[in-house]
């Protein structure tokens, strides 16, 4: 009887063990696959559930397989969504200025759990050692380059791979390699005298930015813009203070941010006004729904925002009406989204 009940409780101990994610379960259906860092991981031959705690390779499974997602490190923007993926839990995880919570993940029951960008930049193997003996038998998968603008191809076919979506990875890496040509192809001929100069207005006074070569301002230099804040690169969440006056001496003929209150009131603020781009109303706000188009998360939801950039830069070449039929077919194929008349309207 004594053996009988050691049994129960080492059957019972063992269960605990496994819903925690504490205690490895393999079976017949396990492959291993090497990681974007060279880590061996074993996971699962069918994935259906995941979770990762950062923005950029959250949002491209979303664009892959929605249906696989379990939860978003923070709530989408605005309307431009579905509800059914709107009301996905927010899950929080390693981003910014953020910090994730293991127990939370657990609960979720992940298949695997993916992580390519934390708090303190590109992430890296003692991250992710670190990640995996948190999670226990929760396989976590290193992914790279996540968030470089012109090498997303390598990320969205291996996240493809992985969950089994080879298909729609096909088609999102097809579209945005497109339009990294038509970009290309443009900035290539353009001489150093014809780039616009651009600030980049960050915080509610327009008075943080990042500078050239910062993956939060990318999409100046990859449009063809010349940033003209010359200020030291701050790694991690960027944002530098500067001053009105140097602002002022700069002069950049387009400013683009994505602070809703900077854009209300620049042009009612005096100081502003001493502005090229202010004074010929070439002060733009880059849309955020679901996603921002042009940073935070500095990831692949800014394909849309390369367009966008570019039209905004350099109206001439890049038609908005152009650029609106594009936008729409993204919409559509990877947010899962039909975009209406009057939300064009909102977006731009």
């Amino acid at each position: 009887m004594s053996k009988m009940n050691s049994n129960k409780q080492f059957l019972a101990g063992f269960l605990i063990f496994v819903i925690l994610g504490l205690f490895p379960v393999y079976s017949d259906s396990m492959r291993n696959i090497t990681d974007m860092l060279g880590r061996e991981v074993t996971v699962p031959g069918t994935v259906s559930r995941v979770l990762s705690g950062t923005p950029p390779t959250t949002i491209i499974v979303f664009m892959l397989a929605p249906e696989k997602l379990l939860g978003w490190n923070f709530k989408p923007n605005g309307a431009l969504i579905s509800d059914k993926y709107r009301r996905l839990p927010v899950i929080g995880g390693w981003f910014g200025k953020k910090s994730g919570n293991y127990e939370t993940l657990i609960s979720m029951k992940p298949e695997i759990y993916l992580e390519g960008y934390s708090n303190l930049g590109a992430v890296n193997r003692e991250t992710l050692d670190k990640r995996q003996r948190n999670l226990g038998s929760i396989p976590v998968v290193g992914v790279k380059d996540s968030v470089s603008i012109d090498e997303y191809s390598r990320v969205i076919r291996f996240i493809g791979t992985l969950i089994g979506a080879e298909k729609k990875a096909d088609d999102l890496d097809r579209y945005y390699t497109g339009i990294l040509k038509e970009i290309e192809d443009f900035t290539s001929a353009l001489g150093e005298q014809e780039k616009v100069d651009v600030y980049y207005a960050e915080g509610p006074k327009g008075l943080l930015t990042d500078p050239s070569g910062s993956i939060h301002s990318g999409l100046i230099d990859f449009c063809g813009g010349k940033n003209v804040a010359r200020v030291s690169s701050k790694k991690g969440y960027g944002r530098i203070e500067v001053s009105m006056e140097q602002i002022i001496l700069w002069d950049p003929s387009v400013i683009i941010t994505t602070e809703a209150s900077f854009f209300r009131n620049v042009y009612k603020d005096p100081r502003w006004k001493a502005v090229k781009a202010v004074r010929d109303r070439r002060v733009y706000l880059s849309p955020r729904e679901p996603f921002g188009w042009f940073d935070r998360p500095a990831g692949i939801n800014r394909i849309p925002g390369i367009l966008w950039t570019a039209s905004k830069l350099y109206p001439d070449k890049f038609k908005p009406e152009e650029v609106i039929v594009k936008i729409k077919e993204f919409y559509r194929e990877f947010y899962h989204y039909e975009l209406k008349n009057s939300d064009i309207k909102r977006l731009f």
